[in-house]
């Protein structure tokens, strides 16, 4: 069959033209560990490969995938493509995927694609926040945010907005999100969330400040607020990833990072912001908000 015939010729070789080939090939070939033959491909043809390829098949090309193998793929599309809402997408599957690779996604992507693309690429993750906010697990949620951030700081204001805008699930996700990147993220992501909840205000205001321990939720016109546990008692500092420590997905600190950060807060973007999140983002609770 042709698709077997492809997983034995070499792809390097271009025994196999590219035109041939599309995602469902390319999972065939992770599942039966004979990734490297499209790995090494050029990241251009990568991108014109995967460009047509569905939500679904992405997730499961990722998910076949080592996490070296997602360091390559990631890397490569970053060299070969400048479509951001292409990269979103494999961005998005990788870290739902698994939430602990939000640090190493963000200092690949800095190092290789455009400084120009990076806030068109953070647009479009917020579309897909926006698309699933409240249904996404709490540390995709959170490396979500944090990506986005990551590549415009500005994008706070709009994550402000929609929690703001639709509370319940969404709002007590976000808000859990918001308040523990704004305590371990950059000097420069802490201020533009602090900056957006100023501005923007409302229940989001609240319950950020409630997620840090800051106080009880002041009464919010319109709706009783979703209850979200505290972070940490104040004065227990958050350990980073690579020094040890919880990571978005509350598993082991480090293992699944791209690019292993100093394990320092208030990291430069192309460091990757240190990030770690406590056991507030474990549960949350579904109360919702009144509208």
């Amino acid at each position: 069959m042709l698709s077997g015939a492809l997983i034995v010729a070499p792809l390097a070789a271009q025994d196999a033209p590219v035109s041939l080939l599309d995602a469902s090939m390319l999972i065939e070939m992770a599942n039966d560990d004979a990734s490297q033959d499209f790995l090494s491909l050029s990241g251009a043809e990568l991108a014109v490969i995967l460009s047509d390829a569905s939500d679904i098949e992405i997730a499961e090309l990722i998910a076949a995938l080592s996490e070296d193998d997602v360091q390559s793929l990631v890397i490569l599309l970053a060299q070969g493509t400048d479509d951001a809402a292409f990269l979103a997408e494999i961005i998005a599957a990788v870290i739902e995927n698994d939430p602990n690779a939000a640090n190493g996604v963000i200092g690949t992507v800095v190092e290789n694609v455009d400084a120009t693309v990076l806030p068109v690429i953070a647009t479009n993750l917020f579309e897909k926040i926006s698309d699933r906010c409240g249904g996404y697990e709490q540390g995709a949620m959170t490396g979500m945010a944090l990506t986005t951030l990551s590549f415009s700081a500005s994008t706070a204001e709009s994550l402000v907005a929609l929690g703001n805008t639709r509370g319940g699930d969404c709002a007590a996700s976000l808000s859990v999100a918001l308040a523990e990147i704004s305590v371990t993220g950059s000097n420069l992501i802490a201020s533009a969330i602090e900056t957006a909840l100023a501005l923007e205000g409302g229940m989001m205001l609240q319950l950020v400040s409630l997620a840090r321990g800051e106080g009880d939720v002041a009464a919010i016109t319109d709706g009783t607020a979703p209850a979200v546990p505290a972070l940490a008692a104040p004065g227990v500092a958050p350990a980073a990833i690579g020094g040890g420590g919880a990571t978005p997905g509350g598993g082991a600190p480090g293992a699944s990072s791209f690019v292993q950060n100093s394990g320092s807060t208030g990291a430069t973007l192309a460091g990757g912001p240190a990030f770690t999140p406590t056991s507030a983002a474990a549960t949350l609770t579904e109360t919702s908000v009144a509208q």
